[in-house]
Order: C-alpha cells, then sequence, then structure tokens
C-alpha cells in the first residue's frame, strides 16, 4: 500500500516558494502547424542549387566548415546550422564527428538539421555519405540520412521580417507549432541547443509564439538534461541575455513527459517569443561568483526504481556536499525536490538528479547524475556531488557545462559580454571557434593571473536584429 500511495508523489522542497523553478533507428521527424489548424508533414527537402551565380551583390559564397576539428562532435554541426540560417549563410559541413566510432549523423542530429531548416523556412538540405566530397556542395544530390558525414545548408534568401516581425498583429495566430521527433532516446536537451537561438529570431514565423514540441530523452547521458536547461541556463539568459518582459516570458520549457533509455518518448515544448523589430539580445558582464547561499535540487526516479532509491541519493550526495559547503548552505537537503514518476507521466526506468549552488550574486553552479535500471543509487548522488565540488573549485561563475552553452548567445548579442569561467573545456573552445568561424564575433580569452585556473572570457558580438534588423555595423 505504502508503494502505490508513492507513485506519482512528489515531496517539494521545504521552503518550496522561494525554490520554485519552471520546470542523445534511423531518421526523425518534423512537422509544422499553425495553433488551431492541422499538422502537417513538411515536404522533403529538396537538393539545392549549388552553382555559383553572380548577381548585382556579388557571387554567393559558401563556408566550408570541418566537423571532425577540436570536440569534433554534433556540437559544430548545431552550432554551424544555426548560425548558418540566422546569417543566411551557405556552408558545407564535411567530416561530420569523424573521430567517433559511429561517424557521421546520428537520428538526433539529422532530426535537428530538419527542425532548423523547417523553423527558418524554405531552407535547402542536401547530404553525403563520403567526408570529404570532391566537388563540395556540388556532389551533394540528395536529401540527408543518417550516417551521413558531410551536409550542405542553404538558407531561403529573404528579408527576416517578411512574416510580418515580432510583436506585431495584423490577424496572425497566437502560436505557430513545429514538431521535431527524434524517434529515439536522442537528446531532447540538444534539440533545445540548435532551435532555441533559430526561434528567437524566427520573426517570420507568422505568430506571436513558436512552440518547439520535441520528442526524445529529456535525460540522455553526455547531453544537456532538460533539468539542467531548465534551472541553469534559463535562468541565466533571463537574468542576462533575453529582452526583459514581465509577461509572458521570452523562453518556457514545458515538460509534458519524460523519456529514459532505452526508449525515450518524452515530451517537452519550448517556447519562444521572437524578438521585435530591432530588439536586439543583452550583453552581460558576470565577473564575481560570490559566495555560497543555499544547495538546491531535483532528484527523480522512475520505472522500477523506488522512493527510497530518491531518498538514499538525497542522503548520499548532502552527506558529501555538507563537507564541502557545510550545514548553512546544505540545510540537510531541505531545498531538495524528490520525484517519483507516475505511471504515464515517463517512459522507461532511470533515476538521477541534478544539484546546484545559489551564489550571492546569482550564480548557479550544477552538477548532475544519472543511473539506467542496474546503477546504485549512491553512485548517481557521488558522481553529481563530485561535479558540484568540481566545478565550484575551479572558481568560475558558471560551470563547465554553462560555458559552452552561452557562447552564442554571446556571438549574437549587441555589445561586450564578458564572463569569468574556470578552465576553458574542449566544448567551449569548439563553440568559440564556429562562432568565430560563422560571424564577425570577436573573442579573447585570458587568465586571471591570480594563481588559479580561471579564465576571463570577452566577446563582442554581433548584434544581430529582429525584426528583419540584420547585423549591427
Amino acid at each position: 500500500m505504502q508503494q502505490q500511495q508513492q507513485q506519482g508523489r512528489r515531496r517539494p522542497p521545504r521552503q518550496s516558494a522561494a525554490a520554485s523553478q519552471d520546470g542523445y533507428a534511423d531518421g526523425g521527424s518534423t512537422t509544422s502547424s499553425a495553433r488551431g489548424g492541422s499538422r502537417e508533414s513538411l515536404p522533403t527537402a529538396t537538393a539545392p542549387s549549388v552553382t555559383t551565380t553572380a548577381s548585382a551583390a556579388g557571387a554567393d559564397v559558401v563556408t566550408v566548415v570541418d566537423g571532425s576539428v577540436l570536440e569534433g562532435g554534433g556540437q559544430i554541426l548545431r552550432n554551424t546550422a544555426a548560425y548558418s540560417v540566422l546569417l543566411a549563410t551557405p556552408v558545407l559541413i564535411t567530416r561530420i564527428r569523424a573521430a567517433r566510432s559511429k561517424p557521421g549523423l546520428r537520428r538526433q542530429h539529422l532530426t535537428g538539421l530538419e527542425l532548423v531548416a523547417a523553423v527558418a523556412g524554405a531552407a535547402h538540405l542536401a547530404g553525403s555519405a563520403v567526408p570529404d566530397p570532391d566537388g563540395g556542395p556540388a556532389a551533394l544530390r540528395r536529401p540527408p540520412a543518417v550516417e551521413d558525414q558531410a551536409v550542405f545548408l542553404r538558407p531561403a534568401r529573404r528579408d527576416r521580417g517578411d512574416g510580418g516581425g515580432g510583436g506585431g498583429g495584423g490577424g496572425r495566430p497566437p502560436e505557430r507549432t513545429f514538431v521535431g521527433d527524434t524517434g529515439t532516446a536522442g537528446s531532447v536537451g540538444l534539440l533545445v541547443q540548435v532551435a532555441m537561438p533559430v526561434a528567437l529570431f524566427a520573426d517570420y514565423v507568422a505568430a506571436e509564439r513558436v512552440v518547439l514540441e520535441l520528442k526524445g530523452g529529456t535525460n540522455a547521458d553526455l547531453s544537456p538534461s532538460i533539468d539542467f536547461l531548465s534551472s541553469i541556463l534559463l535562468p541565466f539568459l533571463d537574468a542576462h541575455v533575453l529582452p526583459a518582459s514581465p509577461s509572458p516570458r521570452p523562453v518556457t520549457i514545458d515538460v509534458r513527459r519524460r523519456g529514459y533509455m532505452p526508449r525515450g518518448g518524452g515530451l517537452v515544448a519550448l517556447s519562444v517569443s521572437p524578438l521585435a523589430a530591432d530588439q536586439s539580445l543583452r550583453s552581460f558582464t558576470v565577473l564575481d561568483r560570490g559566495e555560497a547561499v543555499v544547495l538546491r535540487g531535483r532528484i527523480f526516479v522512475a520505472g522500477t526504481f523506488e522512493w527510497k532509491d530518491a531518498e538514499r541519493i538525497k542522503f548520499e550526495a548532502v552527506k558529501g556536499l555538507t563537507r564541502v559547503f557545510g550545514d548553512d548552505v546544505v540545510r540537510g537537503g531541505d531545498e531538495i525536490e524528490l520525484v517519483k514518476d507516475a505511471p504515464g507521466e515517463s517512459t522507461g526506468t532511470a533515476m538521477g538528479c541534478l544539484l546546484w549552488v545559489e551564489t550571492t550574486t546569482g550564480c548557479r553552479i550544477a552538477g548532475s547524475g544519472l543511473g539506467g535500471a542496474k546503477t546504485p543509487a549512491h553512485k548517481v548522488a557521488a558522481g553529481a556531488a563530485t561535479m558540484l565540488r568540481e566545478n565550484w573549485e575551479h572558481g568560475g561563475c558558471v560551470d563547465e557545462f554553462l560555458q559552452d552553452q552561452i557562447v552564442i548567445f554571446m556571438a549574437l548579442a549587441e555589445g561586450t559580454s564578458t564572463v569569468v569561467t574556470g578552465p576553458l573545456s574542449l566544448h567551449t573552445r569548439t563553440a568559440i571557434h564556429v562562432a568565430e568561424l560563422m560571424t564577425k564575433a570577436k573573442f579573447t580569452v585570458e587568465p586571471l593571473g591570480d594563481g588559479t585556473a580561471r579564465q576571463r572570457v570577452s566577446c563582442v558580438g554581433i548584434g544581430l536584429k529582429g525584426g528583419g534588423g540584420g547585423v549591427r555595423r
């Protein structure tokens, strides 16, 4: 009887008012619809015209990006695709994930490309199984497929304000929905990573809000969980990057169903209000981490795991982190939410946690753990606690995983952004490399010179405007 009562049970933090937050087979699918209408499948991507043509404005220029450099994974593909459609820059991405055990596109990568092309409108996609095709874009004459190792993306050439611009009326529907489905446990978080920047500037979509219904794994290895995006990335963007908007928030995440390995099946709605005419992302300066104030977090169990497993994770994490931060910060785990997914709320068996420390200056430094059906609870707790401790000891204002995720926003923002980080991760150095290759943003990285490994990362952004306003000159 006790076990039945705990199905779907949630144990919120004891001071929940102060802690409340908004809540990685072949080929994916992407569809779109306007609210109130039927959802229709997008037509199959057609091979683009690759003939270089002269015009009064000059010849088309294709930027070639080597997908094997630095981190050499899907991040290069995602960020390059986002910049391509935002700046109307044709790109040829070669040697995609060349160093991976299974190189080329996986299902989640293909879904991300199709999603970006759908939101951007009339973008052309083509793929090739050859990593570095002879003849460049001309060699890519069919739609991309899983395992392709080269992709050509050519955005539509048009004014971004063609759809009426953000913030206007004119009888436009309140929402326009796009669906991205990995069909696997592929990471929903990585779909958010590629689609959010594009949706923020999708003023040509004739709707007040762009809603992205994303299907796959909400909590997956080697990728940002939906909890990290909701509780760490979005609060940072709200505080420092997105235009101030009392209601509704520019970006929200609604977790409608969680999906875990091996089947996925999660459903997340990412809702974005595109920037209005001549509006841009804010630049920011975040130099002082401040002192630790409180430990917060979310611990979940699903499937065959029981409530006691969540409690064991909490016990072990609290024990380890109290030694690092002390009782005044950890507070016995009072600000950690425990959740047991009810039947229908999730698919699969998993347990995990996201733990973070909030500081006197509003920074959030996080650590996470994830376990499958045979993972002991204490290992999940130990992994999260160790990650959080190491991120804290690095001394940055952002943790290792937020580092690389904010680079694209720094590149697109108006003005100079500066943030103090710990040692730069390979993902962050890769994100900076792609940003400078695809845009005119200028990054500088320099050590603080205080005897630590802390770095000061600055970027002069390109000042991309909403409403077809283009790039700052």
